[in-house]
């Protein structure tokens, strides 16, 4: 099991999402604004990731996943969130930032069942 360290951030996936990737690390944390959500839907049949932050809503959709593109959950999670802030333009790049979460150095902790 990870453990939470200064830097790392919260991923909490639905039962669909843990169902989806199987083994990961789980644990207990408080819900706070920095956390993030995981979710899986379906879209015309293809398995779709929907990634959302607490404190900002800001998000992420990722069309067509295969459970090989995201294992480990976490370096994938952190890129997706950096090409998402990278496509931004200047303005948004620079408001995300200052709203706590660009991701220099940060990791993803472990998954939270929510």
């Amino acid at each position: 099991m990870a453990t939470e360290s200064e830097g790392a951030v919260t991923l909490r996936c639905t039962a669909k999402v843990l169902t989806f990737l199987g083994r990961v690390a789980l644990m207990e944390t408080p819900p706070s604004d920095a956390d993030w959500y995981l979710n899986l839907l379906w879209v015309e049949r293809r398995k779709c990731l929907l990634l959302a932050h607490v404190g900002t809503l800001f998000s992420a959709f990722v069309p067509d996943v295969r459970k090989s593109e995201v294992d480990p959950v976490g370096p994938f999670v952190a890129g997706v969130i950096r090409e998402q802030l990278r496509s931004e333009d200047s303005q948004g790049i620079a408001s995300a930032r200052s709203s706590g979460f660009a991701w220099h150095g940060r990791r993803i902790a472990a998954c939270s069942a929510s």
